[in-house]
Formats: C-alpha cells, sequence, structure tokens
C-alpha cells in the first residue's frame, strides 16, 4: 500500500489561518491607505484649487488696479472707460467689473456678452489708494471659476481612478502620492495661465504707417517674460520690446502690467517722450509688483517711436538694435543703455538716454531678446550679437515675414534646446512720396 497521508493537526490549520488572514489584513490594511491617501490627497488638492483662485482673483484685482489707478486719481471718467475696454477682454475669467469712486457712484464699468449666467461666477473688490495711500475708489469684479470646479470634478474622477487601479500596489507609495499630484496641479496651472498671458498679449495686426513690420515670439517650455507691441498712430506708431526677468506666473504677470500699463499711456498721449513713458510705467511695476505680488520684479524695456519720415527716437534699457543700411555692406550695433524698470521707484530723466536715429528707403531694423543672443549649441557656446548680425545680413533682401522667419529657424538649427523666449521684431522703412504724405 501508499504510504498514508496524515491529517492536518489543528495547530496547522490556525497557522494557514492565520496566514490567511494576515495576509487579508495586511491586503486590506494596504488598500485602505491608499484609499485614505487619496482622499487626503483630494482634499488637499480642492484647497489648493481654491487657494490658488482665491491668488488668481487678487492678482486680477492688483492688475486692474494697476491699470485704473491714474485715471480714477485723475478723475478722468473716459480714460477709466477706455482702460477697462482695453484689458478687460483679455482676462479670460473675467466676467464684468464696475469702477466705483469712494461713494459708491459708478464712473466706468465693462461687461462680457454671455449666453447664459455662469453658476460658478464669485465677487471680488479691490480698493484703489493714490500715491499717498488713500483710497480714490474701489473695483467690483466678477470672475468665473467654472474651470476650476471642472478641474476639481476631473481630479476626483482621475484619483477614484488611480485608487482602483493601487489596490494591488504597495502601500508605500502612498506616502507621496498626494504631494506629486498636488505639486503637478500647481505647476500645470501656473503654465496655463502664464501660456494664456504670453499669448492674449501679442498684437493681432502689425502695421504701421511707412512701414513694414513683422515679429515673433517662441515661449520655452518654463514660461517666461518676453514682450512686444506695436502701437499705430497716424504718422507712424511705437514699437516696444522687454524682457521680465525670471520665469512662471509672477513674471507672467509682470509682463501684462507693463503691456497694460504702457498700452494705455502711449495710446492716450501718442505725443510723449519715451522717457516720459519709461518713467510712467516704471512707477506702476515696482509699486505693484512690491506691494502687491510681493516681490520685486523688473525688466529691461524699449520704447521706440517710429515716424513715417524714417525718423526714430527711442530710449530704455535694451540689448543693442540691429540697423542693416540699404547700401552698406555691414550692419551696424545701436546701443540702448537704461536702467531696469521696476527696480527703483523712481528714475530720473537723465539716467533715461534718448537715441534718434534716421531710417532710409529700405533701411532696416531688428529688434530681439537674450533667449536668442543666449541660445547655446552643443558645446556650449552662445550665439551672441555678432553672429545674429550675420544671420540678419544674410536676409536683408528677403520679405520682411522671412526675415524673422529665416533668423529664428537658423538660432534653432545652432541652439538644438530652447532655455529661454525668443522674440524678434524687424521693421523696414519705405519712403513715402509727395503725394502720399
Amino acid at each position: 500500500m501508499g504510504e498514508s497521508m496524515s491529517s492536518p493537526s489543528r495547530t496547522d490549520v490556525s497557522h494557514q489561518n492565520l496566514r490567511k488572514f494576515a495576509q487579508r489584513t495586511g491586503f486590506i490594511t494596504s488598500a485602505s491607505a491608499v484609499l485614505l491617501a487619496m482622499v487626503i490627497a483630494a482634499f488637499l488638492m480642492r484647497h489648493a484649487l481654491e487657494d490658488a483662485a482665491e491668488a488668481y482673483r487678487r492678482d486680477l484685482g492688483a492688475l486692474l488696479v494697476s491699470s485704473c489707478q491714474a485715471a480714477l486719481a485723475l478723475g478722468d471718467r473716459a480714460l477709466l472707460q477706455d482702460t477697462l475696454d482695453e484689458i478687460s477682454p483679455r482676462l479670460a475669467d473675467l466676467i464684468d467689473v464696475d469702477a466705483r469712486d469712494t461713494a459708491g457712484a459708478i464712473l466706468a464699468s465693462w461687461r462680457r456678452p454671455v449666453d447664459r449666467e455662469s453658476p460658478a461666477a464669485v465677487p471680488h473688490s479691490a480698493i484703489v489708494r493714490d500715491a499717498h495711500g488713500v483710497p480714490i475708489g474701489t473695483l467690483y469684479l466678477i470672475v468665473s471659476e467654472e474651470r476650476a470646479r471642472i478641474a476639481v470634478r476631473k481630479v476626483w474622477l482621475l484619483l477614484g481612478a488611480i485608487a482602483a487601479a493601487s489596490l494591488a500596489v504597495a502601500w508605500a507609495a502612498s506616502s507621496f502620492l498626494g504631494k506629486e499630484i498636488d505639486e503637478k496641479s500647481r505647476l500645470e496651472g501656473e503654465l496655463d495661465v502664464a501660456e494664456r498671458i504670453q499669448t492674449s498679449l501679442l498684437p493681432k495686426r502689425l502695421a504701421l504707417r511707412g512701414a513694414e513690420v513683422a515679429a515673433c515670439m517662441i515661449p520655452a517650455d518654463e514660461v517666461g517674460g518676453d514682450y512686444y507691441d506695436v502701437i499705430p498712430t497716424d504718422d507712424g506708431g511705437w514699437i516696444c520690446v522687454g524682457d521680465v526677468v525670471g520665469h512662471g506666473l509672477p513674471a507672467g504677470l509682470t509682463m501684462l502690467m507693463i503691456q497694460s500699463g504702457l498700452g494705455t499711456f502711449l495710446r492716450h498721449t501718442p505725443g510723449a517722450e519715451p522717457e516720459e513713458a519709461i518713467r510712467a510705467i516704471n512707477r506702476v511695476v515696482h509699486e505693484n509688483t512690491l506691494e502687491r505680488l510681493g516681490e520685486l520684479r523688473y525688466a529691461t524695456l524699449l520704447a521706440l517711436r517710429y515716424r513715417s519720415d524714417g525718423s526714430i527716437r527711442f530710449g530704455g534699457g535694451h540689448l543693442d538694435l540691429i540697423l542693416c543700411r540699404r547700401d552698406a555692406d555691414r550692419s551696424e550695433l545701436v546701443p540702448a543703455p537704461g536702467p531696469f524698470v521696476g527696480f527703483e521707484p523712481e528714475l530720473d530723466a537723465a539716467s533715461i538716454e534718448q537715441t534718434e536715429l534716421r531710417l532710409g528707403d529700405g533701411d532696416l531694423l531688428v529688434l530681439y531678446t537674450d533667449g536668442i543672443t543666449e541660445s547655446r549649441d552643443a558645446g556650449g557656446q552662445m550665439l551672441g550679437p555678432e553672429r545674429l548680425r550675420k544671420l540678419v545680413e544674410e536676409r536683408r533682401g528677403e520679405p520682411i515675414e522671412r526675415v524673422v522667419s529665416g533668423v529664428l529657424d537658423a538660432v534653432r538649427r545652432f541652439s538644438r534646446e530652447q532655455r529661454d523666449d525668443m522674440t524678434i521684431l524687424a521693421l523696414r522703412h519705405h519712403a513715402e512720396s509727395p503725394l502720399e504724405t
């Protein structure tokens, strides 16, 4: 007969049951830990998104305050209405805004046309003060939070799916999962806001009397603070190029302050001197970044007044301009020395050197930011201003759009990796005939 098999003892059965119980308990414990971590992460993320939404409302208020401060101080209702009409449509989440005086009377208002009332509209108010800190009015905002609520719902669904899939995963992963998700959400939200800010600032039409203009800005993966604007006038127009020091949402908000403040100033005072424009925007940037954003932000900025007769007057601190005379073999580097905008509370008129140029028929002028000249090749060597000059000279006779696109293509071939925003603007003057003038 074969060897008989002994039946398991009560002790063996107890050990088997204990192992099964331990396995089940460990599985339930790890699963519970994962689920608990998901719930905590969702709770923390929801509060993080709510805090971000509140901070975003404060930033919108600070931006509108800085833009409307001068008009309220002057008591100019027309200027105040023009300011709201200029900047409000660019702020995607703003539904409406009222500007009131200290007695509560409405001085100006703006409403976004909507098909239906948003269920996620949140009110916010911001007090406007003069240079001495005395209240001169209040801005009442209605801000949509529909996108934030959609994001919260998506986060809940995402976390539920992750929790269901994570029941077989070691419970140790839950210790850092909440922080990872929260940080990722914060960074993605910041990049999304900053990207929308950058793209909304770009002028839709580049046209000045007496000149061809072309420009392009290529944002880097990490959002930076490049800025350019083209503002036409009856006899030519203004061209502005700048670069906010730093990256991220604060740099984007600072850039938006510069664009809105400088754009409003130049549209209402087209006959101003470049030095006056630089000094005016310097006060706005310094006060609003330091006092409202809580940190000092500053930028290089060039304000250039072009007239259709070819005369140019510019001021501000920025990189050298590249000037290609139609009949010259070599281009010129025109210095633009000057202080940072926003670094000091006030700028002396003497500290802002104003330069005058005269363009002839067919002359080409190129402005750019340091994302181009500081591009590096695989060996770590920078492109530099001399290489950029040659790239411009090689394309001087091409159509203005080809000058811009050709230079950028060459820079990208040189660097392979983009680490900063790249902006280039080209202007070619065409002399007007006596009949045109």
